[in-house]
């Protein structure tokens, strides 16, 4: 079967998640809730449920902006 690039486009689209959950990002959640500020934290457990979609309320950086330099190498590990 062969897909024109519109069939190809939108199965591309279904199938590349919009939010992906990034060491910066989990260091930004972690930060807040330092402060006691949970709402950040919320907000990105909810978009991972639906990674497909979009999430108004998170920081567009999260889908838009190319990482920073101080984003690249955030070390996280698992007991974090």
């Amino acid at each position: 079967m062969e897909l024109n690039s519109d069939e190809c486009a939108d199965l591309i689209a279904k199938s590349t998640p919009k939010f992906i959950l990034r060491n910066y990002i989990n260091q930004q959640v972690i930060e807040a809730a330092h402060r006691g500020d949970y709402r950040l934290f919320n907000q990105v457990f909810e978009a991972l449920k639906t990674p497909y979609d979009i999430h108004p309320g998170l920081p567009t950086s999260f889908y838009e902006a190319p990482k920073q330099a101080n984003q690249k190498s955030i070390p996280l590990s698992c007991s974090s």
